[in-house]
């Protein structure tokens, strides 16, 4: 009940660290120099971390009658008075935008910076998410905050949480937690509709369920207008944001909600006029759910990277062959997929893991932008992230560079199967450790394989090769992209069915014998591609620079110098044990035999398709 608070016995204790004990010691005795009464209280995020067992250095003071500036400057005079050291006071302006709603002032005391604000109440207007602020209560100050476990007070001089909302403490720790508004959902989220897409990642982040009156205000269609345009790009692309790769973030559970409540084409949402002409197959409500069948793949990837087993331990409980018999272990690897708690490290390569598989369906479409002075054709989900998002170019880059080489990575995984004799799908001998230049570990091995199986596995590293040296660090990305599209697409999720794909879970309709076929097939060839000393290799520098092709080959400066660079590389990466001079032989060779270049788009040779011609 909003206005009441738990007594004293009901209460959690926090425990403060040596630090925070002088820090807040300091705060009160400069409150008690202000003479008129004030309370201080730590407010929000630090008070719901430390009640769950995290530390946190993220204090917030709210001040009940007195400034944020005008107590700052009091509190330096104290600290100076004690001989600790002081800094100039920054105050930050109202920022709304920002969700700086009202002027902070920031202090440092003890080497943290603290910042103080007011007790404050909120009004809001029709056509704006900026409120209008005035002095308030701790009751108010409670009452118009997003959510009730954001909403806990720590007060400084009773040493004791404050539960103004009446739900806070129960929705944060207990049984039947869940992420609930101190006011009406449909209420809270008309004033600020940025608060829905908070109110997903805290629910992912905490692993706690939505209220189902903030599921019910979701299918508003005014909240959804709302969002859409009392909402910039760049606050919403800040909370997608924070879902990929905040703070304990949960970036498969987050994309489900943000689905599954509808809001997908809010988020990644793309002018009318150009929806019509770019519709991947299945339209606008097909794409989302397939997308989301990637992300769940991506998430049970990076699961059984985390987890080793989880993918085997599941495969096993179904009968090799039948249907019936895996129908429980399908059921069972789902419910782990969708509902598992653990916590994905927030690393890039994780984010744009489940990024570029949510996009996954709009990989090969384009649009164009209509740009003065000339139109401009661009991915669409460049489009999707430079302006439906805001996230930074190199994002954009990133993933162009994955989606244009998701085939080539699905390639190299029959290459890597055929060249280590292991048939797709089969299970195979593991791939032994090389050291670069031994094909397969010692030289006397090497010696002994076959004039074919040896060329195998120099066409082999020469593709992996190419493939890391256009991806660089995003090659295992890649690959973890291009599994998850492909386990998802063995269910046959391309194909209408008879229900609407909003309600479709998405079954997957095959053995999870075979998906696991597939990881050890995508896994099989991360584990050949180290083993071949291939990690790294975007590094790999010519053994002979400009000046000394020039000379040894004598050829003129101009294209052919580029052309011969190239084809060196490429010599460099079948023979990594090569040394300048064989190098210099071969390149003599390819120019005598007028067949070196660049190699076109597909990947070709000038040789090879000198060769495919001639018939050799």
């Amino acid at each position: 009940m909003v206005g009441s608070n738990p007594t004293a016995t009901e209460l959690p204790i926090i425990t403060l660290t040596e630090v925070e004990s002088h820090l807040f010691g300091l705060l009160n005795e400069a409150a008690a120099q202000v003479g008129q009464g004030t309370v201080l209280r730590v407010a929000g995020g630090w008070v719901r971390d430390k009640l769950l067992g995290k530390e946190s250095d993220d204090v917030d003071i709210a001040l009940d009658n007195v400034s944020g500036a005008a107590f700052a400057e009091l509190l330096n005079k104290c600290l100076q008075d004690k001989g600790l050291e002081t800094r100039s006071i920054g105050v930050i302006q109202a920022n709304p935008e920002q969700s700086k709603h009202l002027e902070t002032a920031r202090v440092l005391v003890l080497g943290h910076w603290i910042d103080f604000t007011n007790l404050r109440t909120e009004t809001y207007r029709a056509d704006s998410r900026i409120p209008e602020i005035s002095f308030g209560t701790a009751v108010e100050d409670a009452s118009r905050r997003d959510f009730t476990i954001n909403s806990l007070f720590y007060n400084l001089q009773t040493e004791s949480v404050e539960d103004w909302t009446g739900q806070g403490l129960a929705d944060l720790l207990g049984p039947a937690g869940a992420i609930r508004t101190p006011l009406p959902a449909l209420t809270t989220f008309l004033d600020d509709p940025l608060r829905l897409l908070r109110a997903i990642r805290f629910s992912s982040r905490f692993a706690l369920p939505l209220d189902a009156n903030i599921v019910a205000a979701a299918e508003n269609e005014e909240l959804q207008h709302a969002l859409f345009g009392k909402v910039s790009r760049e606050r919403v692309g800040l909370e997608v944001e924070g879902m990929l790769s905040g703070k304990d973030a949960r970036p498969a559970v987050a994309l489900e909600m943000l689905v599954n409540l509808g809001l997908s084409d809010v988020v990644f949402w793309m002018p009318e006029e150009v929806k019509t002409r770019v519709l991947p197959v299945g339209g606008m409500e097909g794409w989302a759910q397939r997308g989301l069948a990637n992300v769940r793949m991506a998430n049970a990837l990076l699961m059984e990277r985390e987890k080793p087993g989880i993918w085997r331990d599941i495969a096993e409980g179904g009968t090799e062959g039948s249907m019936q018999g895996a129908q429980g272990s399908i059921q069972g690897f789902m419910q782990v997929v969708r509902v598992t708690s653990a916590y994905m490290q927030p690393r890039r390569e994780h984010r744009l893991c489940f990024l570029a598989a949510m996009l996954a369906p709009w990989e090969k479409h384009c649009m164009t932008e209509d740009r003065k002075p000339v139109e401009k054709k661009i991915g669409v989900v460049q489009w999707f992230v430079r302006e439906a998002l805001k996230h930074r170019a190199k994002d954009a880059e990133d993933l162009t560079a994955l989606f244009g080489a998701l085939d080539r990575c699905q390639s190299l995984t029959e290459t890597m199967g055929a060249w280590s004799g292991r048939a797709t799908g089969q299970e195979g001998r593991k791939v032994q450790k090389m050291r670069p230049g031994d094909a397969c570990g010692t030289r006397d091995v090497e010696r002994r394989r076959s004039e074919e199986q040896d060329n195998r596995w120099r066409a082999a590293r020469l593709e992996a090769g190419r493939l890391l040296r256009d991806l660089k660090g995003l090659w295992r990305t890649g690959l973890d992209v291009a599994c998850a599209r492909e386990c998802a697409s063995l269910k046959g999720g391309e194909n209408p069915t008879t229900e609407s794909p909003s309600k479709r879970a998405c079954d997957i309709s095959v053995t999870l014998k075979a998906l696991y076929e597939v990881q050890n097939r995508y896994q099989h060839t991360i584990d050949a591609v180290q083993g071949m000393g291939l990690d790294g290799i975007w590094n790999l520098r010519p053994l002979l620079d400009g000046k000394a092709v020039i000379s040894n080959l004598g050829l003129p400066k101009g294209p052919l110098v580029g052309a011969v660079m190239d084809a060196q590389i490429e010599w460099q990466l079948q023979h990594p044990r090569g040394n300048a001079e064989e190098l210099t032989k071969h390149l003599q060779t390819l120019v005598a035999e007028r067949v070196i270049g660049t190699r076109d788009e597909d990947g070709v040779t000038h040789k090879a398709r000198k060769e495919k011609k001639t018939g050799k």
